[in-house]
């Protein structure tokens, strides 16, 4: 919305997991050292415009989103990927995930509520 949310997040040797029902941020920002970001937003509440802004060193993103959100991916990562599975939905919103690092994959899959995930992806 107009008013705008935003949260940083720091991680050093441990992972930032959010998943359940929550309300994600306009803009969130997260610093991952030897850390792993994981955002399964299946059952959140998400806004049209979501900018997701993640500096690393050795630190992947993994996204799981539900069927008709758009994942971006922008910035630069040295040894890096973007493996971004079916995440060009339509009519849902659009997630850009900004990147600057060293070391590190972005992830996305798209799930429902409830689907069934790959242990890689799995964390509860």
């Amino acid at each position: 919305g107009a008013s705008g949310s935003s949260t940083t997040s720091v991680r050093v040797f441990g992972d930032l997991k959010r998943g359940g029902a929550f309300r994600l941020e306009d803009r969130a920002s997260a610093v991952l050292v030897f850390s792993d970001a994981i955002y399964d937003l299946r059952e959140a509440e998400i806004p049209d415009q979501v900018e997701l802004s993640v500096y690393t060193l050795f630190g992947d993103v993994k996204l799981i989103v539900p069927p008709g959100t758009t994942v971006r991916s922008s910035g630069m990562v040295i040894f890096g990927d973007d493996k971004i599975e079916d995440a060009r939905g339509t009519g849902g919103p659009t997630i850009t995930v900004h990147r600057v690092g060293l070391f590190g994959d972005l992830k996305v899959k798209t799930a429902l509520p409830g689907e069934e995930i790959p242990k890689r992806w799995r964390w509860f």
